[in-house]
Order: structure tokens, then sequence, then C-alpha cells
């Protein structure tokens, strides 16, 4: 498997270095991939900028319900990490006292 795994990227590398490859992969993209995406971009934003404009008062209202409980959890959570730092903090004091004491 290695082998072959090798020999692939031996061939891709190659191809990329070349310029011919290079010029035709160039051609593809801007002859026919950019111009059918572009299509489809175009026929798909109206949809989705409608579908959009559907979504965002329900989204702002399920926003406007779910705030407070999004910021008493981050109180909350704020609080336990700085309680947590504080005891990580006394535990680093006390082996470092416990240290010093010990030498």
């Amino acid at each position: 498997m290695p082998l072959l795994k090798n020999l692939i990227g031996t061939a891709v590398r190659k191809a990329v270095e070349d310029p011919r490859v290079r010029k035709a992969a160039k051609d593809v993209y801007e002859g026919k991939i950019k111009p059918t995406a572009q299509s489809a971009w175009d026929r798909a934003k109206p949809e989705i900028e409608e579908k959009w404009e559907q979504a965002k008062p329900k989204m702002e209202e399920a926003w406007a319900k779910t705030k407070p409980a999004v910021a008493e959890a981050t109180k909350k959570a704020a609080s336990e990490a700085g309680k947590l730092a504080n005891q990580v903090k006394r535990e680093v004091q006390e082996r470092a006292a416990k240290k010093a004491d010990d030498h």
C-alpha cells in the first residue's frame, strides 16, 4: 500500500508542476466549473435570501427567550471557573510551602 501511495503522490506532484496540466485545469475551471457554479448560485440566492428572511424573526424570538438562561449559565460557569482557579492556586501555594519546609 505505501508503494501505491508513493506512486500516486509522485504522479500528482508531477502533474501539478507541469505547465500544460495547470493550463488545462485553469481552462476547465474558467470555462466550465466557474460559470456553472455562478449560475447555480444566481438561481439559489433568491430562495436562500427568502428563507433567511422567513427564519430571522423565529431566530430572534428564540434568542430573546433563551438569552436570560444563557446569561445565567455564563455567569455560573464563570463563577465555577473562578472557584476552581482559586482552589488550584491554593493547592499550588500549599505544595510550594510544604516543599520549602522540607528543604
